[in-house]
């Protein structure tokens, strides 16, 4: 239920004025938490009158209508659910389900949005035994409740929806009113109830290794996660499977990070997964600390420090995965925010030939790379495949004949044969100091994991003056603006030498899933976002992934780069050091080279096949847009020359 809606509700019932309405909404803002939790903590309702209202005004937005409004189903797929329906007495969530149109958990994720609850997926060890053996197994079974945890006299119960009176009352009358309703798949539900009742494990969070010392505050990680390191009470038992379940489900579902956010009154998970952020689900609030904690002493933090943000490193292994993890902790104004941000070890090296690169950059850059000397740059926003790109092009480069120097921090991936030096190993030195030092090793080839934005930048920059192959990464929206960006960093001098310069910008998209891909009519006003010339979608075949179990229904597999590659001759030389605009740059680019901006191969992409029109426009640089609107190309151009491997061509 939405809150304004909610709110209005029960304004409309003279539970709440107007006033307390307002005050309830602008703390929401600051707080973004549930309009119904904010109106209870100010004391201005109870749970009892909140979930009354929730019960008695749920038709106020019915389920079809929410569930389209919030693009999980079609009209189509709606009005095909109600007409299945339509003289019988099974729920209309029921009926999508049973119509596989959406998945129980997607329900679930729906209602709790709607009627302003929990949304929590538990497994064994997150029961509180001692509470839930306060209800009959029969009434757990038929009514799909489960009694989770009991905090400072408030009982969490699992539910699939709302509930009848019947059962409400009964709730109340074992655990008294003040009770706080989750929602969970009643599948889930279901599936540990009788895990409980029997005594199982579930599967997956298998305690291994025996109890050791704990490591030194300042020492890296490196352990096996599932292993004890030290003697903790029940809550603290229950934080390390937490923690280990929450990795695991991680791992399984190739996210890359996994946020864990303080609410209200719980704790919010969300991973990201192919780039996007989705909600997994919600913690009780009551073992927020033991989690924090857990994963605090894992990470070599600071355990008692709650008020200050924080960064710390583990790598360990869990199940047979060795995994990499960075820990960010954030303070807001609801507690700590923790980010963990997954690097699996256990999957090869990608080639520089698999990260999407069409056939025009692909040739820039391998003849780049070909080159005994000169710097390439690899650029792009924050998680646009920088750095994979660049241990690509590394490990292209990694032969028996070549000595490749890393200087890094931290250190992303090991790459066998190499020297890789961390920043962090080296206390009171500079940058300057440990690139001088990695010169000095007499390298075929330098790495710097990243160009910063100080002096700094300059020392990475004269390294390449002095005969040596350098990569390295920048933060930019694309090829024109890195050398735009880095005029500010001594890049003139760079310029005014005969040093090789290449710059690869990119981004990464989702790949439409193989298994439900299906042509379909995308919205013709993203497709004239795109800087074609005479451009007629009526001409070619658009595609999307329907949503299918192999791709967890988001209808995407997987991600797939799209770059674009500038390399600076000596007519682009000329043009930047006579101070051009832009849009002349970007004229020397296509006269002189097989050039193509992201958003000419991202419309490629599409018309391929490949992804989405909106997938290219959520994260083409809009500037560079722009900049192609005023000298556009055709689609044909643009087809001709992705598919240039010579400069000739």
């Amino acid at each position: 239920m939405a809150a304004t809606r909610l709110g209005a509700i029960l304004c409309e019932e003279g539970m709440i004025s107007d006033l307390q309405l307002a005050e309830a909404l602008q703390v929401q803002k600051e707080e973004q938490s549930r309009i119904g939790d904010i109106l209870v903590d100010l004391g201005y309702l109870t749970k009892r009158q909140l979930r009354y209202v929730i019960r008695e005004h749920k038709r106020r937005i019915p389920l079809g209508e929410y569930l389209l409004e919030k693009g999980i189903i079609t009209a189509e797929e709606l009005e095909s659910a109600l007409g299945k329906k339509d003289g019988t007495r099974q729920q209309l969530g029921q009926t999508l389900i049973d119509s596989s149109i959406i998945t129980e958990e997607q329900l679930a994720e729906a209602l709790s949005e709607q009627l302003d609850m929990p949304y929590i997926v538990p497994y064994q060890r997150l029961v509180d035994r001692r509470v839930f053996t306060r209800l009959p197994a029969d009434f757990m079974r038929h009514n799909k409740v489960l009694p989770l945890a009991e905090r400072e006299g408030v009982t969490t119960v699992l539910v699939p929806g709302l509930l009848d009176e019947a059962t409400s009352q009964l709730l109340e009358n074992v655990f008294g009113q003040d009770i706080e309703l989750a929602i969970c798949p009643p599948s889930r539900i279901q599936e540990l109830i009788d895990s409980l009742l029997e005594q199982t494990t579930v599967p997956g969070l298998a305690e291994e290794g025996a109890e050791d010392e704990m490591l030194a505050a300042d020492e890296v990680g490196r352990m096996d996660m599932a292993g004890e390191r030290f003697r903790r009470g029940a809550v603290e038992t229950q934080a390390v499977d937490v923690v280990n379940y929450l990795i695991n489900e991680a791992i399984n579902e190739e996210a890359s990070d996994v946020h864990l956010e303080s609410m209200n009154n719980r704790v919010q998970v969300r991973f990201r997964t192919n780039g996007i952020i989705t909600r997994k689900m919600d913690l009780p609030l009551n073992i927020r600390d033991a989690v924090f904690r857990r994963i605090k002493v894992l990470s070599g933090l600071n355990v008692s420090e709650t008020h200050k943000e924080q960064e710390g490193r583990l790598m360990g292994r869990l199940e047979d995965v060795k995994v990499d993890m960075r820990v960010s902790i954030l303070v807001g104004m609801l507690g700590e925010a923790l980010v963990l941000r997954l690097f699996r070890q256990d999957t090869d090296m990608i080639a520089i030939e698999d990260v999407g690169m069409t056939p025009n950059v692909y040739a820039m850059c391998r003849r780049a790379l070909d080159y005994a000397s000169g710097m390439i740059i690899f650029a792009g926003p924050p998680a646009s495949g920088k750095t994979t790109s660049l241990y690509a092009a590394l490990n292209h480069l990694n032969r028996p004949g070549t000595k490749i120097v890393t200087v890094e921090e931290p250190v992303e991936a090991i790459l066998p044969g190499t020297i890789q030096a961390q920043l962090s190993s080296y206390r009171g030195s500079t940058l300057a100091d440990v690139i001088n030092a990695a010169i000095h090793q007499d390298p075929d080839v330098i790495a710097v994991g990243e160009i910063p934005y100080s002096t700094q930048a300059r020392d990475v920059l004269w390294s390449a003056l002095m005969g040596h192959k350098m990569l390295t990464t920048f933060h930019a929206d694309d090829t024109v603006g890195s050398l735009l960006r880095l005029t500010d960093l001594g890049i003139k001098t760079f310029l005014r030498s005969s040093t090789a310069l290449t710059i690869v910008c990119q981004r990464l998209v989702r790949r439409i899933c193989p298994h439900c891909r299906a042509v379909f009519q995308p919205d013709q006003q993203a497709l004239r976002e795109f800087p074609i010339r005479d451009f007629d979608p009526s001409k070619y075949d658009f595609y999307h992934g329907k949503g299918c179990k192999e791709c967890q229904n988001t209808g995407f597999a997987g991600r797939t780069g799209v770059f674009e590659a500038l390399t600076v001759n000596d007519d682009l030389r000329e043009a930047f050091l006579a101070g051009a605009p832009a849009s002349e740059v970007l004229k020397v680019a296509r006269s002189t080279m097989p050039f193509l901006t992201i958003n000419e191969i991202g419309a490629l992409k599409v018309i391929r096949g490949i992804t989405t029109a909106d997938e290219i426009l959520r994260v083409a640089p809009l500037v560079s847009r722009d900049r192609e609107m005023k000298n556009p190309l055709s689609m044909p151009e643009i087809e001709r020359i992705s598919e240039a491997s010579l400069f000739g061509e």
